[in-house]
């Protein structure tokens, strides 16, 4: 097995990694993926331009708070 490790991700986006030797685990985690996948909804440009102030207000302050989070 190779596992590659992203120094960017680690110390800029705060991604974390994991590897997993459990295969029922692993196929839950995978449906539990594809659910999330099922709800959620396509962002495009224009949307996320035209999102209210309180959102953007609340993005501003939740970004600043991300790396103790």
């Amino acid at each position: 097995m190779i596992a590659i490790i992203d120094v960017r991700s680690f110390s800029l986006n705060f991604e974390i990694n994991a590897i997993l030797f459990d295969e029922n685990f692993a196929i839950q985690c995978r449906q539990l993926f594809e659910h999330n996948i099922s709800l959620s909804r396509e962002i495009t440009h224009d949307i996320y331009a035209n999102r209210p102030l309180w959102t953007k207000i609340r993005e501003a302050f939740s970004r600043l708070l991300s790396p103790l989070l």
